[in-house]
């Protein structure tokens, strides 16, 4: 069972808009246990179906310890730099990813589809041989993400008892001093 749980993952910025707009997601997720250790979030822009290598890692962050309950957020990344991105797929589809992960442990990936197309018909049915990126923009399909869940080992037991506070340190040496009194 998950201990977290995505209620909303929104890219407020998405259509039409230019190949250098950033983008901006509006996440909410919910939490139904204390967690010590941080989420990690990645979005990932898919520069060539083919190899990872043109992937580009557009934002990273943590965020953590977490409590129980709902979280709401918003986040911004850049756009890609197109001159990572494999020159054989920036026009046409690709994909823009977020991956959420704990303990190094990947639980959850949201996909978007994107369609990079010319603004001028023309040049659209008939692309010219060196991409134009000031002539191009992009639409991204908001309604249909993909969503993908892995199973993990959450053990916020453990994490617990890994990541005790000064408090409970201090509760524990407190009672563990009463104890031997007792004897």
């Amino acid at each position: 069972m998950s201990l977290v749980t995505i209620t909303n993952a929104e890219i407020k910025n998405a259509n039409p808009s230019t190949l250098f707009t950033p983008f901006i997601l509006e996440i909410t997720f919910r939490c139904t246990e204390d967690l010590q250790v941080p989420l990690v979030w990645k979005l990932i822009y898919v520069g060539s179906p083919e190899s990872k290598e043109y992937d580009q890692l557009l934002e990273q962050f943590e965020i953590g310890p977490i409590r129980k309950g709902t979280v709401k957020f918003n986040f911004q990344a850049e756009a890609p730099n197109f001159k990572l991105v494999d020159k054989e797929y920036i026009h046409g589809t690709t994909i823009l990813l977020l991956e959420v992960s704990y303990k190094g442990q990947e639980f959850i990936r949201i996909g978007w589809y994107i369609h990079n197309a010319y603004t001028d018909p023309v040049l659209e049915d008939d692309p010219p041989e060196e991409v134009n990126l000031q002539l191009m923009q992009r639409y991204i399909v908001v309604d249909q993400p993909r969503l993908t869940k892995f199973s993990i080992d959450w053990n916020p037991e453990e994490d617990r008892k890994k990541y005790k506070t000064i408090a409970d340190e201090r509760n524990e040496n407190i009672e563990n001093n009463i104890k031997s009194d007792e004897l």
